[in-house]
C-alpha cells in the first residue's frame, strides 16, 4: 500500500484506504474477507510525518479451547514517526525514509502491527467450555457423560501438613 509524499506532506485527517489482504503475504494469518479497511490521519512538521491510524479485518480464527474455526473483527492500532532525524523526542515509533522517493509503501509497517497486535491466545467467546478431557466432544455444543478424573497433583502431599 504505497501513499504518495506530496499526500503526506499536506497533511490530512481519516482519510480512508482499502487494500487486498493478499498483498501482505502473510502466511500465518488467515482473512475471512480479502479487503482491509485502513483510517488514516498525517500530521506534517518539519519534514516528518506523524502517522496515526487504525487497520479493520476479519480474521479467520480456531478457538485454543475448542477448536472451532469462527471470524474475528480485529481492530489494530498504528503509530508512527516517519523521520530523518536520528534524535526525535516522542512516544512514536520511528521509521527513517527517504524523501528521494514519491512514495512511502506502508505495507511492511501494516505486516508488522498485524503481527505483533494480534492475541496469542484466541477464543470464540469468553466461557468457551472447550473440550472434554476424556471423549473430546465439543462442549459448548453437547454434554458428555464422563466423569471428570482428579488429576494427582504434586501438590497433594502439602495439603497433609
Amino acid at each position: 500500500m504505497k501513499i504518495p509524499f506530496s499526500d503526506l506532506k499536506k497533511g490530512f485527517e481519516n482519510k480512508h484506504y482499502k487494500f487486498s489482504a493478499k498483498d501482505l503475504k502473510l502466511n500465518s494469518i488467515f482473512f475471512s474477507h480479502d479487503i482491509i479497511d485502513f483510517y488514516l490521519s498525517v500530521i506534517s512538521k518539519n519534514d516528518e510525518f506523524q502517522i496515526n491510524g487504525i487497520l479493520h479485518s476479519k480474521l479467520l480464527e480456531k478457538c485454543d479451547r475448542c477448536l472451532d474455526e469462527f471470524i474475528k473483527n480485529c481492530k489494530f492500532p498504528l503509530k508512527i514517526l516517519l523521520s530523518n532525524r536520528k534524535n526525535s523526542d516522542n512516544h512514536f515509533d520511528v521509521i527513517p525514509f527517504n524523501q528521494l522517493k514519491e512514495f512511502f509503501n506502508f505495507r511492511d509497517i501494516i505486516r508488522e502491527v498485524m503481527i505483533t497486535e494480534r492475541p496469542f491466545k484466541t477464543l470464540c467467546k469468553n466461557d468457551c467450555n472447550g473440550l472434554c478431557n476424556e471423549c473430546g466432544k465439543n462442549l459448548n455444543k453437547t454434554q458428555c457423560k464422563c466423569e471428570s478424573k482428579s488429576l494427582n497433583s504434586p501438590w497433594e502431599k502439602l495439603k497433609n501438613l
